[in-house]
């Protein structure tokens, strides 16, 4: 009886560590195609067992699902491919330091840039585009109003807001939240932008990358919201030599 325990034990474990050794072998499959992508736009991308730099997300989960990681590459090397020529490499001088893809397998997207070689954006595997697109505005933001030269990023910002407003009190104007009275005044799309004028400027930039937003389909609709979309895209333009009208982000807004 003790043998035959034995031997099912034995075999048991064979069984386990043969499966985890294929589990792990398996991510090895989307190597190739990470390589691709990181040579294609100088990028580094992370997931599984990768060490990361960043000691904020020392305790994130990174995805580990090799289908998943697959479709995240392919959103990931689409929404690269989407950026005008040269604008990483533009954007990049403003920091001199290279992006660092972070792919998580939880609800959780933020940016990571002091004491650290390169930028870690850590994006969350179940929407890509739109974590993405908010590092990326993070980023922009950040280093452009830290630049060596003064180049005044946004910086009439809050005249595309009602003359009463303040950021960080949502409750006190949710009359210009969108669906909430008049949508022809709404300034806002979402009451978290309303926490700061950072928080503001993501999450419209990151709506700008949405291929179903009515919101940017509809042009009487919001025209509010739509001015400080306009804004955005303007304002990349004018810092950014390699951003012009026909930049992706401002297919809708042109």
């Amino acid at each position: 009886m003790k043998k035959l325990l034995m031997t099912i034990i034995l075999v048991a474990a064979t069984i386990f560590l043969f499966t985890d050794c294929s589990k792990k072998n398996n991510l090895s499959a989307c190597d190739e195609k990470r390589k691709d992508i990181e040579e294609k736009y100088g990028i580094t991308i992370c997931y599984g067992d990768d060490k990361v730099e960043a000691k904020e997300l020392k305790d994130a989960k990174m995805l580990s699902d090799e289908t998943r990681i697959n479709t995240s590459l392919d959103e990931i090397d689409t929404f690269f491919s989407r950026l005008p020529v040269g604008f990483l490499e533009e954007m990049e001088k403003y920091s001199n330091k290279k992006i660092c893809i972070i792919i998580l397998n939880e609800d959780l997207t933020g940016v990571a840039l002091k004491n650290v070689e390169k930028q870690q954006w850590a994006v969350d595997s179940t929407m890509i585009t739109s974590s993405l697109a908010i590092d990326m505005m993070y980023s922009i933001y950040w280093y452009t109003k830290n630049a060596d030269e003064d180049l005044g990023f946004l910086k009439d910002w809050n005249k595309y807001n009602p003359s009463d407003f303040e950021y960080g009190n949502p409750d006190k104007y949710k009359k210009y939240l969108f669906g909430n009275g008049n949508d022809y005044e709404s300034y806002f799309a979402i009451e978290g932008e309303m926490e700061s004028m950072i928080d503001d400027v993501r999450w419209l930039f990151k709506l700008l990358w949405d291929e179903e937003a009515i919101l940017l389909k509809d042009t009487t609709l919001i025209p509010k919201i739509r001015a400080k979309m306009r804004y955005i895209c303007s304002e990349l333009d004018r810092v950014f030599e390699t951003v012009d009208e026909n930049a992706y982000w401002a297919r809708y807004i042109k």
